[in-house]
């Protein structure tokens, strides 16, 4: 027996929508709305129960991708907080773009505290998401550069709560993965993960505090709006997306951008049941790098010095999020995390980032570098960013250099408080090498503090050609570690902000 919609199935499907909408629009009792709305669910409900029974035996058939956990089981001690969990795709050879994972786990003996995109699918289409007992992600890869193979496509992160256990993460039947070349899901099998968790008498189980991740400029998957899910087809996919947003202001599934996912979405998206068009990936215009440390190591920079003095950790975490770059100072060794960049053809660029001093101590009239941009050519050192010691307790400053073909460098300074700060930096190159109108700006927290304007800064905005972040030139009276997180570069010389 056959349980994939027929066409004509379908047909009737659109005109009892169709019918459902008009009786919607002409009824004026709260009741029957009420009605219409459950039995618009029911009715996608039902549809999709009878794509999954199919489903099924597809996988049977086919050997459809499998997903898997790295280690199991995997071993922590009570207590461990930030540990991670990677999951793994085998495709088995088809070409995926895109994957529903969500995966339950027992909340008294693990605690969740995100779920990320791995190295393969990194798209990220609808954000990670913990509720509960439940971790919930949907990644992406555009049909033009599908994933093939096998890789990690998420990570877990999470904190050790119970004590001499054994917890289970399995997958729920609501992941799905989506093929070229195939309408429905294609997931094949599924192995649960298993973690281990040791007694340790002396050790306190304590939940690090679930962060919520700022918006990032991943590439994403850009449909028609009606197929939510980006696979390039109005299919069955969506409808389930958009029943599991019943009800909700979900964005991507409120079709008609009313405010509410409701049953005039489900019409639209009935309509154009089976339609098709081209997905384009596109990212943020302006948008060259950004470093924001969510994977907990330091694969974001292209190159370090001293590597050992460096890293990535939650307590270092800013701007609400997971994990940071701790820079440990002490010596005067040069130690920072360097992404190599060159100039933009926009002739202007911003980059923000996010500092904490934590409390450093300074000796007086010390300075190092915390940014440095690098040139292929003289001047090697193009835009410098120093914190600096100041007298005033619990104050530093910071002191930005923008140094000019002659090469001469501007310094302007301004002070901070021993705190989180949000800085944006704004360059601007001088219209031709014979030309004295370059500028340099600086902001700290939506506040503008220093100009430097009239710069003859051409062939040296021509020459970028990297940035450092961490400590340069460093004097002997410095100690402590110093917070970095959340940095963007961008081209279009629009504001970046917090």
């Amino acid at each position: 027996m056959n349980n994939k919609p027929t066409q004509s199935g379908l047909k009737n499907f659109r005109d009892i929508f169709s019918e459902s909408v008009n009786f919607f629009r002409n009824s004026k009792q709260k009741k029957s709305l009420i009605t219409l709305a459950v039995l618009a669910v029911g009715l996608v409900s039902g549809l999709i129960l009878v794509q999954r029974t199919q489903d099924i035996r597809e996988k049977a058939l086919v050997g459809g991708p499998e997903l898997y956990f790295s280690t199991s089981p995997l071993t922590v001690s009570s207590g461990t907080t930030g540990k991670v969990y990677d999951i793994f795709m085998n495709t088995n050879g088809f070409d995926v773009t895109a994957a529903v994972i969500e995966v339950q786990f027992n909340a008294n003996k693990m605690q969740v505290t995100s779920i990320s995109k791995g190295t393969k699918l990194t798209d990220v289409l609808v954000p990670g998401a913990v509720s509960g007992s439940r971790a919930s992600i949907t990644l992406g890869s555009g049909p033009s550069n599908p994933f093939n193979g096998n890789g990690k496509v998420a990570t877990l992160t999470f904190d050790a709560v119970g004590d001499n256990t054994q917890a289970d993460i399995t997958f729920t039947s609501n992941t799905q993965v989506a093929a070229i070349g195939h309408s429905g899901d294609v997931l094949g099998t599924t192995s649960p993960g298993s973690v281990i968790i040791d007694s340790i008498a002396t050790a306190t189980p304590t939940k690090a505090p679930t962060a919520t991740r700022k918006p990032t400029s991943t590439p994403t998957l850009v449909p028609f709006p009606e197929d939510i899910n980006g696979d390039g087809v109005v299919n069955i996919l969506d409808f389930l997306i958009l029943s599991g947003d019943f009800g909700t202001s979900n964005s991507g599934s409120d079709l008609n951008g009313d405010g509410v996912v409701d049953i005039l979405d489900f019409q639209i998206l009935s309509n154009n049941f089976g339609n098709s068009g081209s997905v384009t990936p596109t990212t943020n215009p302006g948008n060259f790098f950004e470093i924001d440390h969510e994977e907990g190591n330091l694969s974001e920079y292209d190159s370090f010095s001293n590597d050992d003095d460096l890293e990535v950790i939650r307590s270092a975490a800013l701007a609400g999020t997971l994990f940071g770059m701790g820079v440990d100072i002490d010596d005067t060794t040069a130690t920072y995390g360097q992404k190599n960049q060159t100039a933009p053809s926009s002739n202007e660029f911003r980059f923000r980032f996010y500092l904490d001093p934590n409390s450093l101590a300074m000796a007086d009239d010390d300075s190092f570098q915390i940014i440095r941009s690098f040139n292929a050519a003289a001047p090697w050192a193009f835009i410098r960013l120093y914190l600096a010691e100041n007298d005033a307790a619990n104050t530093y400053d910071l002191t930005l250099g923008c140094t000019s073909d002659s090469p001469t460098t501007n310094w302007k300074r301004h002070s901070i408080s021993d705190a989180e700060h949000y800085v944006e930096i704004h360059v601007e190159r001088a219209s031709s090498s014979t030309s004295s109108d370059g500028r340099c700006r600086i902001w700290t927290d939506g506040n503008l503090k220093t100009t430097d304007s009239g710069i003859d800064n051409y062939d040296a905005f021509g020459n970028l050609s990297s940035f450092r972040f961490g400590a340069d030139s460093l004097d002997a009276g410095t100690s402590g570690i110093l917070y970095i997180d959340e940095i963007v570069f961008r081209d279009d010389g629009q504001e970046i902000g917090p």
